[in-house]
């Protein structure tokens, strides 16, 4: 495993001290209760291993097995919290916290132990949503009188529901990564941005209308606590879709053309080839009479000289070999530098 970097070992204990945080909070207020919290969540802990272990013996190919998991246990959260609710209110309230505590603490041990099992953005944001996370929870659990109303524990049910769509996103992208960079992605991506958002809101909505606007003090102290970490989500999301919108607008149509074509350029006066690491670079004098040909058509080229004529079957067939000697990816030198033909 390589040594942690500075952000790393931050990161590492910011998570230890949110945890130790919030393990404190839950005792100091009430040990029985807590002691029920540490159990249930350890068996919600040994069920996130259980499915890491199902998903890397059924997907061996996954090149992010860990991030994958963490997506899959977040949708399986989000059921179990509907499930609940709806099966019983009383339940809801009993088993949300440890549901919630179990699969936290699964991320963060990765997080704090093994970062580079991550990639950096993933790393950077929750660790701080997490730590953010337990630390509201745990000032949520030192409130004095936190009387739990109806319509509060109704918008805490629908808040914490509203992750489903982007934990269904990020799994179709983490089960094949080449995903993240199709147009169908990012349109998924925006629309389960605005998804959450509407999903949100009607947790906030709904409890702002009942309680006309006259909540407790506990009421709106959480009320106040999942707004900023609504705020973060969003932040982090519109981030993301930004890098991709300009990522997409870098890319000139007559590029992308390009790079959904194994074509590259012939020149028809002077041309040599010589290998460099795993590519190819074709050394090119001049352009001017070029053709793009097909890899595939490489048989058909033909070979202009600078009257237009026909090259001779024996510099055609001096060019066939060397070209189907080729791999990919190819480099292009030329006067104005080197391109790069991309898969």
């Amino acid at each position: 495993m390589p040594p942690f970097n500075k952000t790393e070992q931050i990161a590492s204990a910011a998570i230890i001290m949110a945890i130790l945080f919030h393990t404190v909070a839950q005792v100091t207020v009430d040990e029985s209760n807590a002691m029920f919290l540490f159990k249930n969540s350890a068996c919600v802990l040994s069920f996130g291993f259980f499915i890491e272990n199902v998903l890397h013996a059924f997907i061996p190919s996954c090149q992010k097995p860990y991030v994958l998991t963490h997506f899959v246990l977040g949708w399986i959260q989000q059921l179990c919290y509907l499930i609940l609710y709806f099966v019983e209110f009383d339940s809801f309230m009993t088993y949300w916290k440890p549901i919630f505590f179990g699969y936290y603490v699964w991320t963060m041990i990765l997080l704090a132990t093994r970062p580079n099992l991550f990639f950096p953005i993933f790393q950077i944001f929750y660790s701080i949503h997490h730590c953010l996370a337990f630390i509201i929870t745990g000032v949520w659990a030192l409130q004095p009188n936190p009387i739990w109303e109806g319509y509060m524990v109704r918008a805490a049910m629908i808040w914490l529901t509203s992750d489903i769509y982007v934990y269904s996103n990020n799994i179709y992208r983490a089960l094949d990564p080449s995903r993240g960079k199709t147009k169908f992605f990012r349109q998924l991506q925006i629309w389960a941005f605005c998804a959450e958002r509407i999903h949100r809101c009607a947790a906030y909505l709904q409890a702002l209308i009942i309680c006309k606007g006259t909540s407790t003090p506990f009421g709106w102290v959480v009320f106040g606590t999942m707004i900023s970490i609504d705020l973060l989500d969003i932040a982090f999301q519109l981030k993301s879709i930004v890098n991709n919108r300009r990522k997409d607008n870098k890319e000139s149509p007559t590029t992308k053309k390009e790079n959904r074509t194994f074509s590259f350029l012939l020149n028809s006066r002077e041309m040599s080839s010589s290998s460099s690491d795993d590519s190819t670079v074709i050394c090119s004098s001049s352009l001017k009479n070029s053709h793009c040909i097909n890899l595939y058509d490489i048989e058909a080229a033909e070979v202009s000289d600078d009257a237009g004529s026909s090259s001779s079957s024996t510099e055609n067939t001096h060019r066939k070999s060397t070209c189907t000697s080729w791999v990919f990816p190819i480099k292009i030198l030329n006067s104005s530098g080197i391109e790069s033909m991309e898969w």
